[in-house]
């Protein structure tokens, strides 16, 4: 159906997080961000329309993408990034279902459906280079109001996952003094409880004096298939991801980033293969330590003295995640 402005209420549009947004914040202009579905019009609230189409996104897992070169689109000649992503084209799909099933008008209706094209348009001081990786993890409902955008609603794709806690800086250092976390630039990750009979991996970091589970960021990659790229780098060892913990997001000061880390049990299959650290990894002294069992490794993390921030939020973290998977998954 058309939009005709004189019988609908509400004016909305989604997008995909590429920079957070802040729920009820209102923009002239949306900071950097990819339209997932165009303008669409509906006589539903805002509270009505976050009902009909939260179903879509809750059981969506982070959107894996590459940024193309960059073209100039519409009538004004915007220029943008195209978007390369299966994961973000399915999404566009059962969107355009669930909202030609509540009964809504597109504005442009011939950008939807077989004529979508993700893009993400050129921001200042958000850089992007051609084939670079990314993943969004989340997205918003936001409606157009007096041609100004408000953010309405924010929906994380999280998959099956459980967010289990936020964790910010004066969670575990109350001298720290708060920032603006809604600037800060989201980082997706992944963790591994990794066992071999009983025992349970951990990364020692000797510089800082403490313990962390397995695992590192995503380069815009399946979650599961990016966890099991670190670990191989991490301990030199294949394993079999098995049981989902949950998510937990760390807002770290030092780099200005929302880290998301999905946690998951794992299996060791076997360790021939050589690691791979990374120079930064190599320089704070990361070395595999093998706790007895989960009691062993809840003790070691809980018991380490971090000097650093960084440190102390990585501690409160991983020592949520396995606690987490000794009561819930264990039945400890």
């Amino acid at each position: 159906m058309c939009y005709n402005p004189g019988i609908v209420s509400h004016l909305y549009l989604c997008t995909l997080e590429i920079v957070p947004l802040k729920v009820g914040a209102v923009y002239d202009e949306l900071p950097s961000h990819l339209t997932l579905m165009s303008r669409f019009a509906s006589a539903l609230s805002p509270q009505e329309m976050t009902a009909g189409i939260r179903p879509v996104f809750t059981e969506s897992d982070p959107v894996a993408m590459t940024f193309g070169p960059i073209e100039r689109l519409g009538p004004k000649q915007v220029a943008a990034h195209m978007i390369d992503s299966q994961a973000e084209l399915a999404l566009h799909h059962r969107l355009h279902a669930a909202l030609s099933s509540l009964k809504v008008t597109y504005q442009y209706p011939q950008f939807n459906g077989a004529g979508h094209r993700a893009h993400v348009s050129v921001r200042e001081g958000v850089p992007f280079v051609d084939r670079q990786q990314y993943s969004s993890l989340a997205a918003y409902l936001i409606e157009v109001v007096d041609k100004k955008r408000v953010v309405r609603v924010k929906f994380e794709l999280a998959g099956s996952g459980r967010v289990l806690a936020s964790i910010y800086p004066q969670d575990v250092d109350p001298s720290v003094k708060a920032m603006d976390y809604s600037t800060f630039k989201t980082r997706p990750a992944g963790r591994a409880i990794v066992f071999s009979d009983d025992k349970v991996a951990l990364i020692k970091v000797r510089e800082h004096n403490y313990y962390m589970l397995p695992g590192g960021g995503l380069d815009g990659e399946d979650v599961r298939a990016g966890i099991a790229r670190e670990i191989l780098e991490e301990l030199g060892a294949e394993i079999e991801l098995e049981k989902e913990v949950g998510i937990i997001e760390t807002f770290i000061d030092r780099w200005k980033n929302r880290q998301v880390d999905h946690c998951f049990t794992a299996q060791l299959i076997h360790a021939n293969s050589q690691k791979a650290l990374t120079t930064f990894e190599v320089e704070e002294g990361h070395e595999l330590v093998w706790a007895a069992n989960i009691d062993e490794a809840i003790g070691l993390v809980e018991a380490a003295n971090p000097g650093q921030t960084d440190g102390k939020l990585v501690r409160a973290r991983d020592l949520k995640f396995l606690q987490i998977c000794k009561s819930a998954i264990m039945g400890q």
